[in-house]
């Protein structure tokens, strides 16, 4: 694809049908970003939500993700990823509606409750039909737009909440969330998901769309239709070792993705900014660190490819663990009543440096690598399991901030993060797999006999790209 400069029909067929996909990002990032625009003027608001109740409405939408997730991946087995897409924008779109015409704190926090629900179904569902309807030369990028487009929702949402009532901001969350609807109802089925339930005249056309009239799509349909992936499995059945380690790392990698602290910044960010003052207002310095997320995941999906998915999540973890480290001095010299007038831009340059190492590796690479490494047999049930951990460990360290800080001040708690990152980093080093440059049979292949596969070359890779792809 590179050297040709451009893209085929088929491949722009892949690459909108997947766009319609990770497009959902967008109303996840809305979710996430929601609290730090909003908690400020709910504090002030009819509602007078206090600083606890202010965790309380951050945290109900990772506990809305964590409770939803285990249930996506049946459902996407049952009603195919397409409709389990369009059927999670329904609470989406009715947790929105309930936050705008909250007129008491229950109604709001059952509203964010939904709205959690939505993102913890997406998180499951989007990467898993990505990987399926596009080949292995398409996958690696278009599976990390979706950390891209959510960070653009969290932007949108700074923006729009710097200017704009709270209630209003939910509105347009709704609206977003009503438009991806629109776009996923316009795509086609997963043909994986169709040859395993034996419809293979659909599987067939399906194919034809996205691979082109001139594919050998036969072939593939044929390794699907008697493929040994159901998606079925039981939960005893992850005792294998072939289907523990791939569980394993992909446990660690998601834990560690929302285990370095990343939504307590995407979260208070105002709030942060405002405990460390400045002559920035918060709202504009939160809206700096959104646009810097954005521009580093761009990046990061651009490097993607040309790096290897194990050195840049190293990376990530070292570089989101040192910023927390600066982050916390700062705390500490101003708690402790230094004049901290000389460095008040460091609280601002720590969260984009955090957001930096974000951006190049737990945010595009962490859904990206779940799909890789899942085996096919197991995905489902993995998928959700994994995604249970990621927003329970969300819900945890979001709900926990407020008191953490109270507790061991602000400083101590950026520097418990701190650690939590730079012990991560080791442990991502001595026992992740790369699997840049293998299809996905070079990995089960790898996870079944225990033993590395050395990647093929470029040219053998994208001629059984589709074959890969469809068994992600």
């Amino acid at each position: 694809m590179a050297a040709r400069g451009l893209l085929s029909t088929c491949e722009w067929h892949q690459l909108l049908t997947a766009a319609a996909a990770t497009f959902g990002g967008f109303p996840v990032g809305l979710a996430l970003g929601y609290t730090s625009s909003a908690l400020p003027q709910l504090r002030d608001s009819p509602l007078h939500v206090t600083d606890q109740q202010g965790s309380l409405v951050g945290s109900m939408v990772p506990l809305g993700a964590l409770l939803a997730a285990p249930l996506a991946g049946n459902a996407m087995q049952a009603l195919g990823r397409r409709s389990a897409l369009v059927l999670v924008s329904l609470p989406a779109v009715l947790g929105w509606l309930m936050v705008t015409y909250a007129g008491s704190l229950t109604v709001l926090l059952l509203g964010r409750l939904l709205t959690g629900a939505a993102v913890g179904w997406t998180t499951v569902v989007a990467p898993t039909y990505v990987a399926e309807v596009t080949t292995a030369s398409l996958r690696g990028p278009s599976g990390a737009v979706f950390e891209l487009q959510l960070n653009m929702g969290v932007l949108l949402s700074y923006v729009v909440g710097k200017y704009a009532d709270w209630r209003l901001l939910a509105a347009l969350s709704g609206a977003v969330s009503a438009l991806w609807l629109l776009l996923v109802t316009l795509s086609c089925q997963s043909p994986l998901w169709l040859a395993q339930r034996g419809r293979l005249a659909e599987a067939r056309a399906t194919l034809r769309w996205l691979r082109g009239e001139l594919a050998d799509v036969e072939s593939e349909l044929a390794a699907l239709g008697t493929g040994r992936a159901t998606g079925k499995a039981a939960l005893s059945e992850l005792r294998r070792p072939e289907y523990r380690r791939p569980l394993a790392l992909t446990l660690l990698v998601v834990i560690m993705q929302q285990g370095c602290g990343v939504n307590i910044i995407t979260f208070y960010a105002a709030d942060i900014f405002e405990e460390a003052g400045g002559a920035m207002d918060s709202s504009t310095a939160a809206i700096y660190s959104g646009l810097t997320k954005v521009c580093t995941t761009a990046l990061g999906v651009a490097a993607v490819h040309s790096r290897g998915r194990k050195p840049l999540l190293v990376a990530s973890s070292v570089i989101t663990g040192a910023s927390l480290v600066v982050l916390g001095v700062f705390f500490r010299l101003k708690d402790t009543g230094q004049d901290v007038s000389a460095i008040e831009w460091l609280p601002l340059t720590s969260v984009v440096v955090f957001l930096l190492g974000f951006g190049i590796g737990f945010g595009p690479i962490t859904y990206l690598y779940m799909g890789e490494i899942l085996p096919p047999d197991v995905k489902n049930l993995a998928s959700g399991i994994a995604i249970f951990f990621n927003w329970g460990t969300s819900f945890l360290t979001t709900l926990t901030f407020e008191p953490l800080e109270d507790a061991i001040s602000p400083a101590g708690t950026f520097w418990m993060y701190a650690c939590l990152c730079l012990i991560g980093a080791v442990i991502l080093q001595l026992t992740l797999v790369e699997t840049r440059g293998k299809t996905l049979e070079q990995i089960q292949q790898h996870f079944d006999t225990g033993k590395d596969v050395e990647p093929r070359d470029a040219s053998s890779q994208d001629s059984r790209g589709s074959d890969g792809a469809l068994k992600g």
